[in-house]
């Protein structure tokens, strides 16, 4: 499998963990590419051999930050979140990657969804059950029908083919232009918004959030543990 990863420093020993588990179901002959602007060499290292030793190849690419100057950072999303939307033009070889958030654990095979035929569509990838329900509008505001499924970013099934289609760079800087701050959650508003219609939604049981387990467990989260938003 090609497994796509996209970190700074911080989300390193994350990373690490999520990766320790993937290997726990995929022992071998995958390869793990890493877009980055900020991680340390030595941490480089660790990441190499941990796949190294689990019989995969390491792929590290460093990405110029200035490339997506003016997209939207806020709080703890930092600009790596994006460049998971260049992958089509850095690997120009590869037909379909799986991208995987640094702080989720993998409790079984992917391979079903790695093999999941895309029709046509860019991505495959979850409804967010939080944007689509009590949250909804958020998605409202972007401009989604309640019908239209918005999906979590968290994990995401690429066809680079279908991606290389996309004039990726004007798009984002379009996509800001255009909803500016409306753009809450931006990298995740930014890919529902420039694949509209093009996202093959897939089961829950691969992304899924032990936190909002049911619409009683999201009411709890919100009301109780999450901060009150400004």
């Amino acid at each position: 499998m090609n497994i796509l990863v996209t970190v700074d420093s911080n989300y390193v020993c994350p990373l690490k963990v999520m990766l320790t588990s993937f290997f726990r179901f995929h022992d071998k002959e995958n390869t793990i590419y890493l877009l980055y602007s900020n991680v340390k060499e030595i941490e480089l290292g660790e990441l190499r051999q941990l796949i190294e030793r689990n019989g995969s190849r390491f792929c590290p690419v460093r990405v110029e930050e200035s490339i997506l100057s003016g997209v939207p950072v806020i709080g703890y999303f930092t600009k790596e979140m994006y460049y998971r939307l260049l992958s089509g033009m850095i690997f120009t070889k590869e037909k379909r990657m799986l991208y995987l958030d640094p702080d989720i654990l993998i409790r079984g095979s992917l391979l079903p969804l790695y093999e999941t035929p895309l029709e046509g569509n860019v991505m495959a990838g979850i409804g967010d059950i939080s944007v689509n329900t009590i949250l909804s509008d958020h998605k409202t505001k972007l401009g989604f029908g309640q019908e239209e499924q918005y999906i979590n970013s968290g994990v995401l099934l690429f066809d680079l083919d279908e991606m290389r289609k996309c004039s990726i760079l004007e798009d984002i800087k379009r996509v800001v232009e255009e909803k500016g701050e409306l753009l809450k959650y931006p990298d995740q508003d930014i890919i529902n918004l420039l694949f509209r219609e093009k996202i093959k939604v897939v089961e829950r049981k691969y992304n899924y959030n032990t936190g909002y387990g049911s619409i009683a467990g999201m009411f709890y989260n919100r009301k109780f543990l999450l901060p009150e938003e400004s």
